[in-house]
C-alpha cells in the first residue's frame, strides 16, 4: 500500500500571526490600564466622601476587568501557539510515516520477503522519528522547528 504525505489542513503561519496579534492586544490593554491607574490615583487622591468611595470602587472593578481581559487574550494567544504545535507535530509525523512507507515500497520482492521473517527495518533506514516541537512563546511566537 502506497501512502503519500497528506498535510494537516491548518494555517500554521496564520495561527502564530494570530497569537502575536492577541499578545499585542493584551500589551496595549495593559498600557491603557496602567495609564488609567495613574489618572485614577491622581483623581482620587483628595476625593473624599461617598462619591469618592464610589469612584474608587468602580475604578477597582475596571482595573480588575482590564486584568482579566489581558490574561484572557494571552491565554488565547498561547492556545493558538498550542494548536500550531499540534498541527506541526502531526505534519512531521505524517511526513515521517510517508517516508517509511516509501522506503518499504521501494524494496525488491526478495527484500520484502526477507522482512517478513526478520522484521521490517524501513524505519531504521529512514532514520529516527521527528521529535516533538516546543511551543512558541510570546510575544514573538517564533516557530520552533
Amino acid at each position: 500500500m502506497v501512502v503519500s504525505f497528506q498535510p494537516v489542513e491548518f494555517d500554521t503561519e496564520g495561527s502564530l500571526e494570530l497569537a502575536r496579534a492577541l499578545w499585542r492586544m493584551s500589551e496595549d490593554l495593559d498600557a491603557v490600564a496602567s495609564a488609567r491607574d495613574t489618572d485614577i490615583e491622581s483623581a482620587s487622591k483628595d476625593w473624599k466622601g461617598p462619591h469618592g468611595d464610589d469612584f474608587r470602587k468602580r475604578a477597582t472593578e475596571e482595573s480588575d476587568d482590564f486584568t482579566v481581559s489581558s490574561r484572557s487574550l494571552r491565554r488565547a494567544a498561547n492556545s493558538w501557539a498550542g494548536a500550531w504545535v499540534e498541527a506541526t507535530d502531526e505534519n512531521r509525523r505524517r511526513e515521517y510515516e510517508a517516508a517509511v512507507d516509501e522506503e518499504r515500497n521501494s524494496r525488491s520482492i526478495g527484500e520484502q520477503f526477507f522482512d517478513n521473517f526478520v522484521g521490517d527495518d524501513s524505519a531504521v533506514e529512514v532514520g529516527p522519528a521527528p521529535l516533538p516541537v516546543t511551543k512558541p512563546v510570546g510575544p514573538d511566537f517564533n516557530p520552533t522547528v
